[in-house]
């Protein structure tokens, strides 16, 4: 697994200035909150997932594949740590930036289309570049957690099972469920118009 997980995972560069590792920041219309991570790619993409046997990324795909994040779309600022962005489709996006020090960034994505709740990912890099992305379903509930190294090796913790680590023969068994997974954080307003977007 390649290093360049790491932002197809969570694009959150949301405008076409928006900064990029812990150096951006929400800063006007055409401004963007800071991503984690900085190198392209992303997660899986290979394979069918027929033959995915991780059952909590299959709950993930469910949850995702419901509310996609398609359509035109207008984006509206709250602060300096808070974005809203509204999708043609009736999706419905905030993103706030929760915690940001030396130690670290944290994010947290919730999701919806029209009035109701699709999901939530709570997502967090170490300052080594350590990443974990919790998700949530639309009753608060844990989903799954996936964890990527600094390294490039992906784990996958589903609720109250154990962690299973992501290796060549589970990506291609798993490559539909897992670029699901990936476009749940694929929110990005560089295409967005400035205007009013409540969430």
């Amino acid at each position: 697994m390649a290093k360049s997980v790491l932002a197809t995972v969570v694009v959150l560069l949301l405008g076409c200035g928006g900064g990029s590792g812990h150096d951006g920041g929400l800063g006007g219309p055409d401004g963007g909150l800071a991503g984690l991570g900085g190198q392209g790619g992303g997660l899986g993409g290979q394979g069918g997932g027929s033959g995915c046997t991780l059952a909590c990324l299959a709950t993930l795909a469910t949850l995702v594949d419901a509310c996609p994040m398609t359509g035109t779309c207008t984006q509206q600022q709250s602060g300096t740590t808070s974005v809203n962005i509204c999708y043609g489709n009736g999706v419905k996006v905030n993103e706030t930036v929760t915690s940001t020090s030396s130690s670290g960034l944290s994010i947290t994505m919730n999701v919806k289309k029209n009035t109701t709740a699709c999901y939530s990912v709570a997502m967090s890099e170490s300052s080594a570049g350590d990443m974990t992305m919790a998700f949530k379903n639309p009753a608060g509930a844990s989903a799954g957690t996936v964890g990527i190294t600094s390294a490039g090796g992906m784990t996958v913790t589903c609720p109250g099972g154990q962690t299973t680590t992501i290796d060549s023969t589970i990506q291609a068994a798993c490559g539909t469920e897992l670029s699901s997974a990936s476009a749940a954080t694929s929110a990005s307003t560089g295409s967005c118009t400035a205007g009013t977007c409540t969430y």
